[in-house]
């Protein structure tokens, strides 16, 4: 229960690539004639971008909220309230993986070592992959703590502008007020 390990989301990575190598392939062999006459590169990396985006995008914006590779290692990807993500933001969770790739795979890699195992790809999108047990409580307090974190950063914000003189203290006070009001 909790944020899936790194053993999980690599797990669920091999097995998702190679279901797309095995769908992909016959397309490189179908384009490989055209390929030898050397115009069908740009089209085949787009054919590749296109199908790989949906399929991460389609399943984990589903009711399932995971690839076949996740559903097979029990972990899901979710928002922070642990509902599923809407097709929009599991599109820049996959496109945000391009990032994560292109820095030698160092955004992938964060996974392991961020308290709330976010690759960067996560963060980029605010998601998180996590057990697919785990229960509604556990979203429950990550996402006070979620708004809690955002507030106090706002109220720091907040006081520099103060201490630069850009608020007086009676708008710095009516300001925090109405943020503490939201909550």
């Amino acid at each position: 229960m909790g944020y899936a390990n790194i053993f999980q989301r690599f797990g669920a990575f091999v097995i998702d690539n190679l279901i797309l190598t095995v769908v992909l392939f016959p397309i490189s062999l179908l384009l490989s004639g055209a390929m030898r006459r050397g115009n069908a590169s740009p089209l085949l990396i787009l054919i590749y971008m296109v199908i790989g985006w949906l399929y991460f995008a389609l399943q984990e914006s589903s009711e399932k909220q995971a690839t076949i590779g996740k559903k097979l290692l029990s972990i899901k990807v979710t928002n922070y309230d642990g509902n599923r993500l809407t097709f929009a933001r599991a599109s820049k969770r996959f496109f945000a993986k391009m990032l994560s790739a292109l820095i030698y795979g160092i955004g992938f890699i964060m996974a392991a070592f961020t308290k709330k195992r976010q690759a960067l790809h996560d963060k980029i999108a605010d998601t998180f992959v996590v057990a697919k047990d785990t229960e509604k409580s556990f979203f429950v307090s990550e996402s006070s703590r979620y708004i809690q974190d955002g507030l106090e950063k706002k109220i720091k914000q907040l006081l520099e502008l103060k201490n630069q003189g850009i608020l007086s203290e009676s708008e710095f006070k009516e300001a925090k007020e109405k943020l503490l009001a939201r909550v």
